[in-house]
């Protein structure tokens, strides 16, 4: 039971729609805002279910591609993504309410900006990271070790606190 059109219709913002949390607590949000502005059908909820995955898969390809590999690596894996979420059984869990393909489209987000944080930009991208991070944290209380490790996306292997491991200070 979402508590998006509680949300909504009774306005209760704070507790989410339920005094205690059963489900993980900014999914709920995110339902209750796709009910504020496409109304009380679930079809919004199915077809952000879709773009997120969609979504994924063209950060995954950017990310292959920013990795300087070959964009024939990053077709392939991207389109291995689709067919993942497509083909197999993880299809039936699109459009169910589930979190995880919201939770999955911040954590890439977050791994694209910290990648582009590299590359220049200030402190813009770091704080769009850290943002979408939390965002998945939130989503998904389970993918706080992923979120963690994407960190190692916005160091460089021969400057930075990496230098300092290798000794060559």
């Amino acid at each position: 039971s979402d508590g998006g059109p509680k949300i909504i219709v009774g306005g209760s913002w704070l507790n989410a729609g339920e005094g205690v949390f059963v489900m993980q607590p900014l999914y709920r949000y995110f339902i209750g805002i796709y009910h504020w502005l496409f109304g009380q059908s679930a079809f919004a909820q199915h077809m952000a279910d879709a773009w997120c995955v969609l979504g994924a898969a063209t950060l995954i390809a950017s990310l292959i591609v920013k990795f300087r590999l070959s964009s024939s690596i990053a077709f392939f894996a991207s389109t291995i993504y689709l067919i993942i979420n497509f083909i197999s059984a993880f299809r039936y869990h699109i459009g169910r309410g589930l979190v995880e393909n919201h939770a999955m489209i911040f954590m890439l987000l977050a791994a694209w900006y910290l990648y582009r944080s590299r590359e220049g930009g200030g402190y813009y991208r770091i704080i769009m990271a850290t943002l979408c991070g939390v965002l998945g944290y939130w989503m998904r209380q389970d993918h706080l070790g992923a979120i963690a490790g994407l960190a190692f996306l916005a160091l460089e292997p021969v400057e930075g606190v990496k230098k300092r491991w290798k000794g060559d200070c």
